[in-house]
């Protein structure tokens, strides 16, 4: 059978064929796929790009953390070396210079550490290692300052150790050897209490090494001086009782008994 063209007043119409397929229906369906297809594609492009953004972007956060945690571990590290430096350099015969050689020692160390440090840790390692400068630093100066004033305050009373066999030979330099040694007291950088101290001490410590001096001299003139009835004693075999006036006296007018404490004048 054969379709007829149909006469219009438009024109000529084809006719339908029996058995054609429509095909506006598949033009349809592949058009909705090449949406799909466009639609996935797109979706894994914008997948791609926020997966794109989110890898630099660890990156450059891990590289931040890599770099701290290096500088945290090295600081750490350094932080124990150091300590370690301090007390064994605390063993040396002498403490003089002790503050300026640690700090050298320490400028080249942090000098390698802030060489090594990744690039994004440079600022922060170069923070840490002032930080742990100024903590080395005080720690140093402390060391030296307290050891080498111990020393002077040890030789002082070496010094004043020898003054107390001076005056135990030869009394009569009480006044010149006690002046110098309250003089040389005060020139230490002490504070006020233990200073005060220490100067009590010195007195107190060169007027009984001179009182012993008198009486090892001449035991029988220093009795007879503070009333102790020319040295003599009683039937019991104790002192015969001290002239108060006269012992009062003796001490007022002597320059070493008057320094001492009333315990050392019984």
């Amino acid at each position: 059978r054969q379709a007829l063209a149909q006469q219009t007043p438009g024109g000529l119409v084809r006719g339908v064929i029996p058995g054609a397929v429509d095909v506006g229906g598949l033009a349809y369906g592949v058009n909705a796929a090449a949406q799909q297809v466009a639609q996935a594609d797109a979706y894994t492009a914008h997948r791609q790009e926020r997966l794109k953004e989110k890898q630099e972007h660890e990156a450059k956060q891990l590289a931040i953390e890599e770099a701290q945690g290096a500088v945290t571990k090295a600081v750490s590290e350094g932080t124990a070396y150091w300590t370690e430096q301090l007390a064994n350099g605390q063993n040396a015969p002498s403490a003089e210079g002790f503050t300026s050689d640690t700090l050298k020692d320490f400028d080249a160390w942090s000098g390698k550490q802030l060489e090594s440090a990744p690039e994004l840790g440079k600022k922060l390692m170069a923070n840490r290692l002032q930080t742990l400068r100024l903590h080395v630093h005080e720690r140093a100066f402390d060391f030296e300052t307290k050891t080498r004033r111990a020393a002077v305050i040890s030789d002082f009373s070496a010094a004043r150790d020898a003054d107390n066999r001076t005056l135990q030979a030869d009394p009569s330099q009480f006044t010149a050897l006690v002046a110098n040694g309250v003089a040389a007291a005060n020139q230490l950088t002490l504070d006020p209490k233990t200073k005060a101290d220490l100067i009590e001490h010195t007195r107190e410590s060169l007027a009984f090494a001179a009182g012993s001096g008198i009486v090892d001299l001449n035991p029988d003139s220093f009795l007879e001086a503070t009333g102790q009835a020319g040295g003599k004693t009683g039937k019991d075999g104790k002192p015969l009782p001290v002239d108060p006036k006269k012992a009062a006296a003796a001490v007022a007018e002597s320059p070493s008994p008057s320094n001492l404490t009333p315990a050392h004048l019984q």
